[in-house]
């Protein structure tokens, strides 16, 4: 049996480490290990599970954008998944609907001048097999 759901990451995080400064600061909210491993670049793990209580404390008074600035993070990483529509373009924006206006205040709405990497995202696993495209915004503050 194949296994191939951390390919797709893998890649992704190849491709980051090409396209992106060691000094840049990337908040991810999923695959961020994968991703912080294999890049080698700052990944900022927006589940909050392994971060610090000062980042849940921001979160949970809904003030995520005031800690993206305050630790100088620069770029947001996310990925769509097909027939979810989690990551719409729209009228010249990019909106990540799976994380906006539920993830500590933040919006994760991108003028689309503001996309800086995009490639092909997939998630092969036994029975669930997902295709869709990974996404790297600057942030602006």
């Amino acid at each position: 049996m194949n296994n191939l759901k951390w390919d797709s990451a893998y890649e992704y995080a190849l491709n980051l480490k090409r396209v992106t400064a060691s000094d840049d600061r990337i908040f991810q909210i999923d695959f961020c290990g994968v991703t912080g491993f294999f890049s080698e670049r700052k990944i900022i793990n927006g589940d909050g599970l392994i971060n610090s209580f000062e980042y849940r404390d921001f979160l949970n008074a809904g003030r995520l954008k005031e800690y993206l600035a305050s630790k100088q993070i620069n770029l947001y990483s996310t990925h769509s998944e097909s027939g979810m529509n989690t990551v719409t373009d729209s009228a010249g924006y990019y909106i990540d609907k799976r994380y906006s206006n539920k993830f500590g205040g933040y919006d994760f709405v991108f003028p689309e001048n503001d996309l800086f990497f995009k490639m092909p995202f997939s998630y092969d696993h036994s029975l669930y097999h997902v295709k869709g495209d990974w996404y790297l915004f600057k942030i602006q503050h």
